[in-house]
């Protein structure tokens, strides 16, 4: 009871400040924080975070950028900044992190959306050994359990991974309340960049992810264009088991792997996937969403594949467990602008896809 009363607190004296008094834009760490890296075993936490507005809602598209500075680490391929954008939960994670050398990490984070920034700073430590590792995690678990001890509540301490090599540990999963309320699971997380910055617990959603490749073969006048389509599929769904929520397409690209037509994309050429972000509807049994979005080139007037551009994504599966399966069907038509000039052409592919939490 204790602990129910002292989590309704929280939420209380957080979401009781005016709006006016809120920050635009903040950004959450979902994980990352307090992180241990591990030097040799090349392991670490790579740092997760979400975007929400004055209004505490998760911000899709947001142009987020993490940087690491000095010799401490770099991200994937020896880069210290990565930039992306985040999904319909309002997330946005590094790919990886690669520790260098032994001592503090400070990874710098921004986020800007409509003309409104956000910037926020992670702290993580590297260690050499596993064995370290594990020292330092069993001195913030007990810290963690002596805090917790007073108020009744269960703390979830995570001390296996560094030891066992499985990768880094972090401080916030240290601090995740293994407990429900209303039916609902709880994660701790660390609120930064607005008025308000503080250790809020909330309900969090479920995020589903999958991999999509596929072949597509446009069919023009008397000529044919394939391209290969990659890209993760990611969907945000409520964390009681209900349908809902949003879905988008990350790190989605095209390329053109075989051509007969003239004056149009060349063999070899890529292009960005596209899917705004679209709400998910049904039922656990038959999950679904549509998506079509439509946008005009007119390179020059002897570009015979000028014109309307339309792709469209359907998804229909079913959830079970932590596991979606179904089948992407995505489409793609260019409509003629001018029929004397234009060409135009469509096509379609299905793949079989599994998201998993």
């Amino acid at each position: 009871m204790y602990l129910f009363v002292s989590l309704l607190s929280v939420f209380m004296l957080t979401d009781a400040q005016p709006s006016s008094q809120r920050a635009a834009l903040r950004i959450v760490v979902i994980e990352g924080e307090d992180a241990i890296n591990v030097i040799q075993q090349k392991t670490a936490v790579a740092p997760v975070i979400e975007v929400r507005d004055r209004n505490n809602l998760p911000v899709a598209g947001a142009t987020v950028t993490f940087s690491v500075g000095g010799n401490s680490a770099t991200f994937a391929g020896g880069a210290q900044t990565f930039t992306v954008a985040t999904n319909a939960a309002g997330r946005a994670a590094v790919a990886a992190v690669n520790p260098l050398s032994s001592g503090a990490v400070q990874i710098q984070v921004s986020a800007a959306f409509q003309g409104q920034t956000a910037l926020a700073t992670i702290a993580q430590t590297n260690v050499l050994t596993a064995a370290e590792a594990a020292g330092a995690t069993s001195a913030a678990a007990s810290g963690a359990s002596g805090t917790a001890g007073g108020s009744g509540g269960t703390t979830a301490g995570a001390t296996g991974g560094a030891a066992g090599g499985g990768g880094g540990v972090s401080g916030t999963t240290l601090g995740v309340v293994g407990a429900a309320v209303g039916g609902g699971a709880l994660a701790a997380t660390q609120v930064v960049g607005g008025d308000d910055s503080t250790t809020v617990t909330r309900p969090g959603p479920r995020i589903f992810r999958g991999a999509f490749a596929s072949t597509i073969t446009l069919t023009f006048q008397g000529c044919t264009r394939v391209e290969t389509w990659v890209g993760t599929l990611e969907m945000a769904m409520p964390d009681d088991g209900s349908v809902g929520g949003n879905a988008s397409i990350t790190g989605g690209t095209t390329r053109v792997e075989a051509v007969t037509c003239a004056g149009g994309p060349q063999l070899g050429a890529t292009s960005t996937v596209f899917m705004p972000v679209t709400p998910i509807s049904g039922t656990p049994g038959s999950i679904g969403f549509t998506s079509e979005v439509s946008n005009s080139y007119q390179p020059s007037a002897t570009d015979a594949f000028g014109g309307i551009n339309i792709t469209g994504f359907q998804f229909s599966g079913a959830l079970s467990g932590s596991d979606i399966t179904g089948t992407l069907t995505h489409t793609r038509r260019i409509e003629s602008a001018n029929p004397n000039t234009r060409v135009p052409g469509a096509g379609s592919a299905s793949v079989a896809i599994t998201l998993r939490q």
